[in-house]
């Protein structure tokens, strides 16, 4: 979806998508092979840089894996991936981060309490320009579902806004384009 508003707008872009999964990363990456504006990442974002366990879901396509063992549909099944602090793969990878134009967009399974904590931590999430997403899978987290209000709190006391951009009833999406350029 982003790629078609970028083509569409005749912007320039750099993707950066990161799957946890091997086996599914190396299936993203297959897909975008032919796209040099797109690089997968095989790591998982989490608080603690290190091997990590995803546990795995019964999903159709490896959705709804999590690092969360607690987070429903998964089971004790998991591979050991590496867990990386989102902030310090920015730092350590996009040394023009603060100049250029930059716009996330997450579904991470319950790690989005890591990943706006250290967006937050670290003084990043105003770099963002447009921050998107879906519902947070905190509720869906055992040892989360107590945060969500805290989560949503924090979201308000930075002033970040989560838009709704996911390929589930693309209707309901907010119009990302018209965002970027507004602001």
């Amino acid at each position: 979806l982003f790629i078609k508003i970028c083509e569409t707008n005749n912007w320039e872009y750099q993707i950066y998508g990161f799957e946890a999964h091997p086996d599914y990363c190396k299936t993203i990456s297959e897909k975008y092979k032919s796209n040099k504006n797109i690089q997968i990442i095989n790591k998982a974002i989490t608080d603690t840089p290190g091997k990590i366990k995803l546990f795995l879901a019964n999903s159709n396509g490896g959705e709804g894996n999590s690092i969360f063992r607690t987070k429903n549909n998964v089971t004790d099944q998991n591979v050991i991936v590496e867990g990386i602090r989102f902030s310090d793969w920015i730092k350590k990878n996009i040394p023009n981060f603060k100049s250029q134009t930059n716009v996330m967009r997450f579904n991470i399974e319950g790690a989005e309490w890591h990943l706006m904590h250290d967006l937050i931590n670290n003084d990043m999430y105003k770099y963002f320009k447009v921050i998107c997403g879906s519902t947070p899978d905190i509720p869906k987290v055992a040892e989360l579902r107590d945060k969500l209000s805290e989560y949503n709190n924090l979201l308000i006391e930075h002033g970040i806004i989560v838009h709704r951009f996911t390929y589930v009833h693309e209707t309901r999406n907010s119009d990302i384009a018209k965002l970027i350029k507004s602001k």
